[in-house]
């Protein structure tokens, strides 16, 4: 019994040592190799390679080399130039390391950051199981290196939305989000500075967080600047949804703040995602009945420039 006992521990402390000193790293595959029939011809257009004409000018470089991910968590959901989100991704490719980082700012340093653009038309990820990674349009993947071994990323990552929100309703309007892992939510008022509207950091399962404070959209065509900071711990649930609902009075929205702040640990308490798609439980149904709406495409405005998912998908 003894020697078994210290077996075990000699397997233990050699397997700690195995993930203690693995390697690991980042990389974003090449760009697959076009086919033949795609490689343009070098004869002159007349396909007389004894002509003399001189070989056609190669195709000028793309306005934006950095490559752009659309919508790794609903493919095809880019629908207008305008409207969605822009996001910046950070990774850690170690996960000893990321198990210390349990914050989503947190995950924004220089050093974590990915080259990429990320572009989503809303945020309205519902409780499931997520293995897609990151693609970008040109074929290449963001992949995870261990010793060699490659991997989609599909945990340890950080996501840095930024947008401006708008309503076609007038009012106060609250927002809440339901969120697998880590979220904090940040907006920026007229004639004010950046604050934070909540926050529902840490390692959780999706947990429904309610800002106790509403924003002002009583004035037509107003325009909030909204920032969303989130992070994916272990893999692989994930879920972000960021509701909200519209009171004509500033009483009525306080009164309302009460009956919403709680929080749910429960995987399965808000979508049963052993199905896919995951089918919504009477508790989130609850939510809609009570006047809570996920935020649409149309209600996000790019701060800046354009889609470029839209653009490049030739709409």
């Amino acid at each position: 019994m003894a020697n078994s006992i210290k077996i075990s521990q000699l397997i233990f402390v050699f397997i700690a040592f195995q993930a203690c000193t693995a390697e690991y790293s980042l990389r974003l595959t090449s760009a697959p190799e076009p086919l033949a029939s795609d490689v343009p011809s070098e004869s002159p257009p007349n396909g007389d390679p004894t002509s003399g004409a001189p070989a056609p000018a190669p195709p000028a470089p793309p306005a934006n080399p950095t490559p752009v991910v659309c919508d790794p968590f609903a493919a095809g959901n880019i629908i207008a130039a305008e409207n969605g989100l822009k996001a910046e991704l950070f990774a850690i490719a170690d996960p000893n390391e990321a198990w210390q980082v349990s914050q989503s700012k947190a995950y924004q340093t220089p050093a974590r950051k990915i080259d990429l653009e990320v572009f989503v038309s809303d945020l309205n990820v519902p409780s499931r199981r997520w293995s897609n990674g990151f693609a970008t349009t040109g074929g290449q993947r963001l992949k995870v290196v261990k010793n060699g071994v490659e991997e989609d990323l599909v945990e340890w990552f950080g996501l840095k939305f930024v947008s401006s929100l708008k309503f076609s309703e007038t009012g106060y309007v609250q927002l809440a989000v339901i969120s697998d892992d880590g979220v904090t939510v940040d907006v920026i008022e007229p004639g004010q500075e950046k604050r934070t509207l909540f926050e529902v950091e840490g390692f959780h399962p999706p947990k429904l967080k309610v800002a106790k404070q509403f924003l002002d959209f009583t004035a037509a065509n107003r325009r909030i600047p909204i920032e969303v900071n989130y992070f994916q711990g272990p893999r692989f649930h994930i879920s972000l949804v960021l509701l909200y609902r519209v009171f004509s009075t500033a009483e009525d929205a306080h009164l309302a703040e009460k009956l919403d702040e709680k929080g749910h640990f429960e995987t399965e308490f808000f979508w049963d995602s052993s199905v896919y798609p995951s089918i919504p439980t009477a508790n989130y149904n609850s939510l809609l009945e009570r006047g809570w709406k996920p935020l649409r495409a149309e209600n996000f405005l790019l701060q800046e420039g354009t889609n470029r998912c839209f653009m490049e998908s030739g709409r």
